[in-house]
């Protein structure tokens, strides 16, 4: 995927990721908020995976363009746009990760030893290295 330099792209997806949030501040129901806490989790996700330390270039034709441009020069990308996006990407530190250590069960340890032996051995490896029995 591409991420594109518009000026206008990245004010309209800021605006959309604004007004998401207050709407999801407004949600009273506890199954719904699951419902958005985990959908938001799963954009911030799909944004980390696009969004990369860009060139300054990618951001403005030039410094002196950055807060003062004409017709001849492309339009920056907003800061404003810029902070909501790379705020709205930021690990939610009140975020409780739904994946929890688990142990296999021997049936679940043979069905994983008979069907990907190079993960058994991979498991059996780690197991023996750190000296416990979790995966």
């Amino acid at each position: 995927m591409e991420v594109s330099n518009d000026r206008m792209k990245w004010l309209t997806c800021a605006r959309i990721l604004s007004a998401a949030e207050r709407i999801g501040s407004e949600i009273i129901m506890n199954s719904h908020k699951n419902i958005y806490i985990e959908y938001k989790q799963y954009w911030r996700n799909k944004f980390n995976e696009v969004i990369i330390d860009f060139p300054q270039d990618f951001y403005t034709e030039s410094i002196e363009a950055a807060h003062v441009w004409d017709d001849e020069n492309r339009s920056p990308i907003s800061f404003a746009s810029i902070y909501a996006i790379h705020k709205f990407m930021m690990w939610d530190v009140n975020y409780t990760d739904p994946l929890t250590p688990q142990e296999l069960s021997a049936e679940e340890r043979l069905y994983i030893k008979r069907m990907y032996p190079n993960l058994d051995r991979y498991i059996e490896d780690t197991k023996r290295f750190i000296g416990g029995n979790r995966v």
